[in-house]
């Protein structure tokens, strides 16, 4: 994995013909899991860069995006790639649509990308995340509401878990509010038959 993780910066950039590289970086594609996550950004890079025709590209990567992998150490990184490889403006909407829905209904099973229909329905689900008990997710939820051209905040996508979870315990208050007065004086001659002091 180490290779992988650091081909794009490291390797590619310092090579003649990254081009070499095709059938290692569709071979790690294709096994899925974390070796798929690491090959993503070497592969994009020669898909953009270096005009590889990998159709399998969109639907694989759809296709990862499952409730494991939003708990792997690289959902970070993930996201980051995630954001930048749907950016593209020559990407389909119902293909950017079906990645939204996909993210926003956490990865339940759904058909692939051209047949969800994902511009014929709903994001319902952002309603529901709207009213989340933690209150990074609904800013994220509100957000993505608006059109794509007013999204200017950094949505926080590339947080990990742990971040994101100390933010929220920061927001707990130290002394939690009481329903009763503190006495100012305490008699304790009154419970004398009771406790002994």
């Amino acid at each position: 994995h180490e290779i992988l993780t650091n081909l794009h910066e490291q390797v590619i950039p310092h090579m003649q013909n990254p081009k070499l590289l095709i059938d290692f970086l569709v071979d790690s594609y294709d096994l899925g899991g974390t070796s798929a996550l690491l090959a993503l950004n070497s592969l994009f890079i020669l898909i953009t860069q270096y005009n590889l025709d990998y159709p399998s590209f969109y639907p694989k990567l759809y296709r990862m995006l499952t409730p494991d992998l939003l708990h792997t150490p690289y959902v970070p990184r993930f996201m980051a790639m995630l954001d930048m490889f749907l950016k593209s403006p020559l990407l389909p909407a119902y293909l950017v649509a079906a990645f939204a829905k996909r993210l926003a209904h956490h990865a339940l099973q759904a058909p692939p990308p051209a047949e969800c229909a994902a511009l014929d329905s709903s994001l319902w689900e952002l309603e529901v995340l709207a009213e989340h008990c933690c209150p990074a997710v609904p800013t994220v939820a509100k957000t993505l509401r608006k059109p794509t051209d007013e999204i200017l905040v950094d949505l926080g996508l590339t947080r990990g878990h742990d971040v994101i979870f100390k933010e929220y315990m920061k927001m707990w208050k130290k002394d939690p509010p009481l329903e009763f007065n503190e006495p100012l004086t305490f008699d304790q001659s009154e419970y004398a038959d009771v406790f002994t002091f």
